[in-house]
C-alpha cells in the first residue's frame, strides 16, 4: 500500500512538472513578433519605460517560477539508502530553478538597458 502511495505521488509530481513547464515558451532571447515590433518602434523615453516595466514583470514571473520549484525540492521526500532515490528529480528541479533565475537576471538587464535608453532620450537629470 505504501509503494502505491509513493508511486502515485511520483506520477502527480511528473504531471505537475509537465503542466508548469508548458507555460515557459518565450525566453528573453526569443521575443514574440509583437514584442519585437514594440522594441523596434520604441522611440521615446515613455516607449522604453514601458518596455522596462514589461521586462520587470517578466523577471518577477521567472523568480516566482523558480520559487515554486524551490518548494518542490524542499517538500520532496527523501528515501532510505535501500529504496529508490529522489535525487534525479531534485537535480532536474535545481536545473530548472537555475534556468528561471538566469532568465530573471536577463530580464532585469533588459529592463535596465531600456531605462538607460529612455533616460538618454529624455536627457533627464532624474535618471539614475
Amino acid at each position: 500500500m505504501r509503494k502505491i502511495s509513493k508511486s502515485m505521488g511520483g506520477i502527480a509530481i511528473v504531471l505537475l512538472l509537465g503542466t508548469l513547464l508548458s507555460g515557459c515558451v518565450s525566453a528573453p532571447g526569443n521575443p514574440s513578433a509583437q514584442l519585437s515590433n514594440r522594441i523596434e518602434a520604441a522611440r521615446t523615453a515613455d516607449d522604453h519605460e514601458s518596455l522596462a516595466k514589461y521586462y520587470d514583470g517578466q523577471a518577477v514571473a521567472s523568480r516566482a517560477k523558480a520559487d515554486k520549484y524551490r518548494k518542490f525540492v524542499k517538500a520532496a521526500p527523501t528515501y532510505s539508502a535501500g529504496g529508490r532515490g529522489n535525487s534525479d528529480s531534485k537535480a532536474r528541479w535545481n536545473s530548472i530553478i537555475n534556468t528561471f533565475d538566469s532568465e530573471a537576471d536577463d530580464y532585469e538587464k533588459l529592463a535596465a538597458r531600456h531605462r538607460t535608453t529612455g533616460c538618454n532620450i529624455a536627457q533627464s537629470k532624474a535618471c539614475g
